[in-house]
């Protein structure tokens, strides 16, 4: 059975239901290591480095240039989520339905999913994710929580997840467009 590997984050908790986002990058899982390799070389070209997206340190220059980097990654194709939901407050719930829409959407059947989610998990929320995944019908291998800071993937889709809040700025909405209409982001 293939593996297929999931990172997941999220946005909107501050917004008190009025908007939550979450950012789902989804791979096969022998492809996670080139395309871990690949967000790292758009850090350091960007000079983004292992940054947040809301870090105050993050020069608008640099997000830009992380931004149009992201937009031109081609192998990023496919591989990267928003879903929307807006007037709720059930936020492990709109996580998982994200997740288990993206998986739908990205065509997994007869795959095992290795779901990694920003943040420190307890075990008992690392249970209530998988289970609530595997009622979404999707295999669940593992579900662990990770800290952004030692996952590449995870920081992309923390990015994604920041930018996407940031369009109004004229250069950062021109990129984020432009990975709308290539199909490096996709919404759900």
């Amino acid at each position: 059975m293939a593996k297929v590997n999931i990172s997941v984050d999220e946005t909107g908790v501050d917004t008190l239901g009025k908007l939550f986002r979450v950012a789902v990058f989804i791979s096969p899982a022998e492809e996670k290591e080139t395309l871990k390799l690949q967000a790292l070389e758009i850090e350091v070209a960007s000079k983004k480095g292992t940054r947040s997206w809301a870090s105050r340190s993050l020069a608008p220059r640099e997000r830009v240039a992380y931004a149009n980097a992201i937009a031109a990654e081609t192998s990023f194709t496919g591989r990267l989520y928003l879903v929307d939901f807006a007037n709720r407050l059930d936020y492990r719930a709109m996580t998982i339905e994200a997740i288990a829409r993206v998986a739908k959407t990205y065509g997994i059947i007869d795959a095992v999913a290795i779901v990694e989610i920003d943040g420190d998990l307890s075990k008992k929320v690392v249970q209530e994710y998988a289970n609530g995944l595997r009622d979404a019908s999707l295999f669940v291998d593992k579900v662990r929580g990770v800290r952004d800071q030692n996952e590449p993937l995870i920081r992309v889709c923390d990015a994604v997840c920041g930018w996407s809040r940031d369009i109004k700025d004229v250069e950062l909405g021109r990129a984020f467009k432009n990975a709308e209409r290539k199909g490096i982001i996709t919404r759900l």
